[in-house]
């Protein structure tokens, strides 16, 4: 195994702030609770990548470390009680985010998405289907005449799924819903649309969804984990696994492979480092916590 350049030999090497204890509390956690916390840590690298594709080195003036300084000596963030994090995602960012209707994945259309719908539509596809509506629905539509090329044309795209004339740059699907059908008719239905519209859209089959398992997190240590690389990123150090098992684990549990096979990726996942995906588990998790 290659040899960390510049790695902190033993626990006490590691900085004040870190202390378990101050971690106790994310056993109290809910869904919400726990985006708040990934959430403000999730912009503290995202200040850092900024940072390092910038080529800049660490810095105790740049923004990523007054709000690494915040994350490390709280532990616990509350974005209403942060001025950094709040001039950065807005008062209270992580529960406005967590309250809005657009969190939720299924949701009635907004006027504003309604607007940007229309906005993906392809120019062609837009005007010939603008011209064709006006046509058919003027009042004296029976006595003028009729584009007849519009109309073939429009014919060809007019009653397809909306998605197929729009631009795609965004896995939102509209669905239109008759709700004077009883539940267990729509339920079926729904499931139907579901999966033919994520092959329209060459989406692969989900993978097994296991809802997160909070008590899990606590136990893995991710957040912790995730306190610590971001410490040894912004001063320069690696942390092995030895050492960071010593610390984020009780005596006792946890170990190297813990870190390695399932600390290291989930708490990457949730910061945004791990394999790309249309959807991150800090997503989905928003997602749950939207709709509890």
């Amino acid at each position: 195994m290659a040899r960390l350049s510049n790695a902190v030999s033993s626990i006490s090497d590691l900085p004040g702030w870190f202390d378990l204890k101050k971690y106790e509390f994310t056993a109290q956690l809910d869904s919400a609770g726990w985006y708040e916390q990934l959430f403000a840590r999730k912009q503290l690298f995202l200040l850092m990548n900024f940072r390092k594709d910038g080529g800049k080195p660490p810095s105790n003036e740049t923004l990523a470390f007054e709000v690494a300084s915040e994350i490390w000596s709280k532990v616990n963030i509350s974005f209403v009680e942060s001025s950094i994090l709040t001039s950065i995602c807005g008062f209270n960012g992580a529960k406005s985010r967590v309250d809005s209707e657009y969190a939720k994945p299924i949701h009635s259309l907004t006027y504003r998405q309604y607007l940007q719908q229309g906005d993906r539509i392809k120019g062609e596809a837009k005007e010939k289907a603008d011209q064709w509506w006006k046509n058919i629905s003027s009042v004296d539509f029976s006595l003028g005449s009729v584009d007849l090329d519009i109309a073939y044309e429009v014919m060809e795209f007019v009653d397809l799924p909306l998605y197929f004339s729009q631009d795609r740059s965004s896995l939102h699907a509209i669905a239109d819903v008759d709700l004077t059908m009883p539940d267990a008719v729509l339920f079926e239905a729904f499931k139907a649309w579901l999966a033919k519209t994520k092959a329209d859209f060459y989406l692969s089959p989900p993978k097994h969804y296991r809802k997160p398992d909070l008590v899990s997190w606590c136990r893995l240590g991710v957040l912790p984990y995730i306190d610590l690389i971001s410490w040894a990123e912004l001063s320069g150090k690696s942390i092995p696994n030895r050492v960071m098992a010593n610390a984020i684990f009780p005596e006792g549990e946890g170990g190297e492979e813990t870190i390695r096979k399932t600390t290291a990726p989930l708490a990457l996942e949730m910061i945004g480092r791990g394999e790309y995906s249309d959807r991150t588990i800090l997503d989905t998790l928003l997602a749950i916590a939207a709709g509890a």
